[in-house]
């Protein structure tokens, strides 16, 4: 005996109402605010010539935490020096002058040179249409004569010929008709070629342009200019009450003074000199060790990424 086996459903068959089964929708947890993206990761695109350019490149991996600490610590230490170089010149002004500086130029990058598209010229603009001419109005049963505005042809008489022939053309049954050539001229106007232009553009600023400066006197220089002056005076008065001022003596004496006043005059401008060749001695020793720094930093954090991804962009 046979087993009933039952038939399967149809595939497009709907299903009935009380069929469905009822699914809850769960909600899904919201994402929390990640805060501003850093630095490294935003990128500026600007498009040159239909061409897209990074405006901002990123910043190298190997730059972590600890390098930028020492960087920072680093550009601190140069802003106190800068200022302790500020004070000490200052000071070395105020006792023994301004030392003469010849005059300084910008020192700049490289220049570089762009390609830039050089625009059409806007079109010009047709010229605005004239209004039209008013005419004073004529009533009914004026006698007007019209005035043609156009001039007349003066001594030429023009005539006009209009010949019409209805009489069919008789043409032979062994002749063929003529075929006429028409020949159709195309314009085609050709796309122009683009044009661009070099375009220099400056490199950045790597030290601003100084103006030149005279030497000038300080305290130590205006204290003996003044002893000077009152020494002259003393010597003078001591050899006048003496009845010696026109004799050799008296030129002597002042021949000696001149003498000892040069010698502190000079002593005086050596010592300036020498204060300022110190400082900047010390400015140049204090930029090189700032450099040996900065690079045995970028060094040890090169190391360290490597040592951690093993590699180094």
């Amino acid at each position: 005996m046979a087993l009933y086996k039952p038939k399967p459903p149809p595939k497009n068959k709907k299903k009935k109402l009380g069929e469905f089964t009822q699914t809850k929708k769960t909600a899904k947890p919201k994402k929390l605010p990640t805060g501003p993206k850093q630095l490294t990761e935003h990128k500026q695109t600007k498009t040159v010539n239909g061409k897209k350019t990074d405006d901002k490149k990123k910043s190298p991996n190997w730059r972590d935490s600890t390098y930028m600490k020492q960087e920072s610590y680093l550009k601190k230490l140069l802003a106190d020096f800068n200022a302790k170089q500020i004070r000490s010149k200052a000071d070395l002004a105020v006792y023994y002058g301004n030392e003469e500086r010849a005059a300084q130029g910008e020192v700049r990058s490289a220049d570089t040179t762009r390609k830039e598209l050089i625009k059409d010229a806007p079109a010009k603009k047709a010229p605005a249409k004239k209004a039209p001419v008013k005419t004073q109005g004529v009533k009914a049963g004026d006698d007007v004569a019209y005035k043609s505005k156009k001039p007349a042809n003066k001594g030429k008489i023009t005539e006009h010929v209009v010949t019409s022939s209805n009489k069919p053309k008789l043409v032979d049954a062994g002749k063929k008709p003529k075929l006429t050539e028409h020949k159709v001229t195309k314009t085609v106007t050709k796309a122009k070629k683009p044009q661009y232009r070099n375009v220099v553009v400056k490199g950045k600023v790597i030290r601003q342009a100084i103006a030149g400066s005279k030497a000038s006197d300080g305290l130590y220089q205006k204290e003996l200019a003044e002893a000077r002056v009152k020494d002259k005076s003393d010597i003078t008065d001591d050899y006048a009450s003496r009845g010696v001022l026109h004799s050799g003596l008296y030129a002597q004496k002042q021949g000696d003074y001149e003498k000892e006043y040069g010698k502190q005059v000079a002593e005086t401008n050596r010592q300036k000199a020498s204060k300022y060749a110190d400082l900047a001695e010390e400015n140049r020793d204090f930029l090189n060790d700032q450099e040996l720094q900065s690079e045995q930093a970028r060094l040890d954090a090169v190391r360290r990424k490597a040592a951690k991804t093993g590699k180094v962009t």
